[in-house]
C-alpha cells in the first residue's frame, strides 16, 4: 500500500522533538510497521530524518506562515497547486493521510479526485484559535 503523509503546518517540525513531532513520527512508524510505501509532504523537515523512518520518502513543500490576513490568498492557492502537482507527479497513492493544518486542501481534493480514501486528522479547532489569537482572514462574519 502506497501512502502520501502530508503536514502542511509550518510549525510542526516533522523530525523535531515537540509533542506535535513526535505524534507525526507515530504516525509513520505504524504505517511503516503496516508495510505501507510511505511518502511524507512536509512543510519543517529541518532537523535530520530519523534512522527508524529512513524508509520514508521526503518531499519539503513550502507553506509560508502568512505575512498578514490579505496575504493568506494568494499564499495558499500557490503552496496547494505545489503540493497537488508533487502528489500526483509521485503518485499514486492508495491512501492520503493529512495533519490538519489551515489553509491547506490539495491533499484531501487529491484524494477525492483519485476516488482513494483520505483521513484527516483533527487536533485542534484551528479555525477558532486562529480567529481569536491572530487574525483570520475571508469570514463571512
Amino acid at each position: 500500500m502506497r501512502v502520501a503523509y502530508v503536514c502542511c503546518d509550518p510549525g510542526v517540525p516533522v523530525f523535531g522533538c515537540k509533542g506535535c513531532s513526535v505524534h507525526v513520527q507515530e504516525v509513520l512508524h505504524e504505517l511503516l510497521r503496516r508495510k505501507a510505501e510511505v511518502t511524507l509532504f512536509a512543510a519543517r523537515v529541518d532537523n535530520p530524518k530519523l534512522q527508524s523512518l529512513e524508509r520514508v520518502q521526503v518531499h519539503r513543500i513550502e507553506m509560508r506562515k502568512h505575512r498578514s490576513s490579505a496575504s493568506w490568498g494568494t499564499d495558499s492557492e500557490l503552496a496547494n497547486a505545489k503540493l497537488m502537482q508533487c502528489l500526483v507527479e509521485t503518485g499514486p497513492y492508495d491512501l492520503v493521510y493529512e495533519r490538519y493544518s489551515l489553509y491547506a486542501w490539495a491533499a484531501m481534493e487529491y484524494a477525492q479526485a483519485q476516488q482513494i480514501p483520505g483521513v484527516l486528522e483533527v487536533n485542534a479547532p484551528l479555525i477558532d484559535e486562529q480567529a481569536r489569537y491572530r487574525a483570520l482572514a475571508d469570514t463571512d462574519q
